[in-house]
């Protein structure tokens, strides 16, 4: 498919600096944006919806003639093209980049999910003097549009979703130290090693996966090291003690795609967190064919505002404070991914590992020697209904 793409968007539309339009064969070693151009057009549409002025572009005055600044809104203009050129049309995009997208499909600078016939004159950057640039009135419509119920009502949805996953991870904390008086917490986060300056920032292209997306890979990475953790604390071993641990997605453009996972055990069965945080890490590198790292955050580290780590135990108001605020973090809604393959994408994820029920001669406690079942839990499309499904 991501070769398919390319060969759709072999050229990309410039503009050399007598104002002439061509069409340049993007080739080279990356044939794709090196960042992401999102994040950029996100940023100048954020300031688009708190502005209470009408939009318009900074110009550079000649005779007879302007030239839009790369700056301010003019910046957008210079990510037109990209926008357009590397947009997949079955991917689900942040709430104000669909927003661009219908305006730009409305005014046919956008056709079949590509190139329309009217894109040269929206990305020319040379209009006659005294004239306004065609694509400040897209924005002028886009401003109008962000303060409609519609779009109020995408945001909040987003909002909600952020304080469903806060109160998720809250919820862990507290089921753990209910079953047991001292409990372990371990946090590890999943990356991939950087290579060449480019560790798959961009949410669809990288040097890393050549042939598939860069989210499609890491999805599949991180369904195998789920469904390794479950069996393995399954089968015992080193996460035989293991209670619940849970898993928020996100996708940065320094870090790119990367998962926050934290790991709750019983502390009366384990001791050394940094021994269980190897193994996850281990796990991770082995099932990213070494593409993969594990982070462990330490314990003590006063880099992290909230440093609940290591043994917990019950009524310890300042560990709790600081898993509330651990929470809080893992939920930042302009943490969301800007870009997803569907509707059913999972952003978040908690696995509950319940202990096998004794027989009537041994009580009725259960007892952490093995697994009657597992339970998942996840945040999914744009309702985001919690759902649990149990595992046979």
């Amino acid at each position: 498919m991501l070769r398919a793409i390319e060969r759709e968007h072999k050229t990309i539309t410039v503009i050399t600096e007598a104002g002439d339009i061509v069409e340049r064969f993007a080739s080279g070693k990356n044939p794709f944006p090196a960042r992401c151009v999102e994040y950029d057009a996100i940023e100048i549409l954020k300031k688009l919806e708190r502005d209470p002025e009408q939009p318009r572009f900074r110009v550079k005055r000649a005779r007879g003639w302007d030239e839009v600044e790369k700056s301010g809104y003019g910046k957008l203009l210079y990510l037109l093209a990209d926008l357009v050129a590397y947009r997949v049309k079955h991917f689900i995009y942040e709430e104000r980049i669909e927003a661009l997208i219908k305006a730009l499909e409305k005014v046919e600078v956008i056709k079949d999910g590509t190139f329309g016939p009217n894109i040269q004159e929206y990305v020319e950057k040379v209009i006659p003097q005294g004239t306004r640039h065609l694509l400040e009135y897209v924005l002028v419509d886009l401003q109008k549009h962000f303060k409609s119920k519609e779009f109020k009502r995408k945001k909040y949805a987003r909002r909600a979703k952020a304080r469903r996953i806060e109160v998720a991870f809250g919820g862990m904390f507290r089921r753990c130290l209910t079953r047991r008086g001292r409990i372990l917490i371990l946090r590890v986060d999943l990356r991939y090693v950087l290579k060449d300056g480019l560790p798959g920032m961009h949410p669809l292209f990288s040097d890393q996966c050549p042939d598939h997306f860069a989210m499609e890979v890491f999805i599949r990475d991180r369904d195998r090291f789920i469904n390794n953790v479950r069996d393995k604390a399954r089968k015992g071993g080193p996460f035989e003690h293991m209670m619940e641990w849970g898993w928020k997605q996100e996708c940065g453009e320094k870090r790119g795609w990367h998962a926050h996972c934290v790991f709750i055990f019983d502390a009366s069965k384990v001791k050394n967190y940094w021994y269980y945080g190897m193994q996850l890490a281990d796990l991770w590198a082995r099932l990213t064919e070494g593409r993969g790292h594990g982070f462990i955050c330490r314990k003590g580290d006063r880099t992290y505002k909230s440093n609940c780590l290591g043994e917990v135990r019950r009524g310890d108001i300042e560990a709790e404070q600081g898993f509330k605020y651990l929470s809080r973090y893992f939920s930042l809604d302009d943490q969301m991914p800007v870009v997803l393959p569907s509707k059913q994408s999972q952003n978040y994820g908690i696995t509950r590992l319940k202990g096998r029920k004794r027989g009537k001669a041994e009580g009725k406690e259960h007892a952490m020697t093995g697994l009657e079942e597992v339970e998942l839990v996840h945040a999914l499309g744009e309702e985001d209904d919690l759902f649990l499904a149990r595992q046979e």
